[in-house]
């Protein structure tokens, strides 16, 4: 039942429920006293009530983070602090009670002072116990919510980085394969533009290789990219192919995924230009 990974609770919350909890208890004796006529200094109840729940807060805390209640175990953590509230608030004011016999009333008898601080603080104490019990819980739920957000970030950006991955890694066969085709063919009819086709495609393949491990580029460097895919296909296709680029000179510097227009591109024009009588 023991849950083992156990919520970290910061300690500024641990201290701040405890200061919460203690004047909380200390007005309401002081307000309940002074209603009765019982001249005490407030200094008094704010004491004894940093002497109880001094011991009782951390207990209280420490069994919501070790038994927390979720949807799957909450027939069984339920009743478990139900019990555990009864077991500490009887513990906190039987003490409370002893310790105020000795000093305010030695002249009542051991089940009169009980009597009359089980009948004053008892509900109180009781509803105290499940106002830390939630807020522990409201803590943990918000904290598990916040996980579970990082999770999925963290999963949108590995399935990005390998959707990524896969982009850069298509450089199709068959394209490759038309490209020195295409290239052979001009050696002796068009020598520079068998060369120009190799060089591109040797460019293209370095910078696919060199930048596999980058995230993002500039649309500057993205269409330098297409450039050299484009100038490939406009050597193989001839006139058939007809290329323009019309880009916001505002928007050359902005960040892109890599490697993300030239898939683009090359399905177009293989389901283009591609696909019509006299291609390579």
């Amino acid at each position: 039942m023991r849950n083992p990974q156990r919520a970290q609770v910061p300690k500024l919350m641990w201290i701040a429920a405890w200061v919460a909890v203690v004047l909380v208890f200390a007005l309401q004796w002081f307000a309940y006293d002074a209603a009765l006529g019982v001249d005490t200094r407030f200094l008094h109840y704010l004491w004894w009530s940093s002497y109880i729940w001094g011991v009782l807060t951390p207990l209280v805390l420490n069994a919501a983070v070790s038994y927390p209640i979720k949807p799957t175990n909450w027939k069984l953590t339920v009743p478990l602090h139900i019990g555990l509230s009864l077991v500490l608030v009887g513990v906190a004011i039987f003490v409370e009670a002893m310790l105020g016999k000795l000093d305010l009333h030695p002249d009542l008898s051991v089940s009169a002072v009980l009597r009359h601080y089980f009948s004053r603080h008892s509900q109180v104490s009781f509803f105290t116990y499940w106002i830390l019990l939630g807020t522990v819980h409201f803590y943990r739920m918000r904290e598990e919510g916040h996980g579970r957000e990082l999770r999925f970030s963290q999963l949108e950006a590995q399935l990005s980085a390998a959707q990524l991955a896969v982009l850069r890694a298509q450089i199709h066969p068959h394209f490759l394969f038309n490209t020195l085709q295409a290239a052979s063919t001009l050696i002796h009819d068009d020598p520079d533009g068998a060369e120009d086709i190799l060089l591109r495609l040797s460019e293209l393949l370095r910078v696919s290789m060199n930048e596999s491990h980058v995230q993002e580029v500039t649309l500057q460097r993205e269409l330098e990219v297409v450039d050299l895919y484009i100038g490939i296909q406009q050597r193989r296709f001839g006139d058939r192919l007809q290329f323009q680029l019309c880009v916001d000179p505002a928007l050359r510097n902005c960040m892109v995924p890599a490697f993300i227009l030239q898939p683009l591109i090359e399905n177009a024009v293989q389901h283009g230009v591609g696909k019509h009588k006299g291609n390579d």
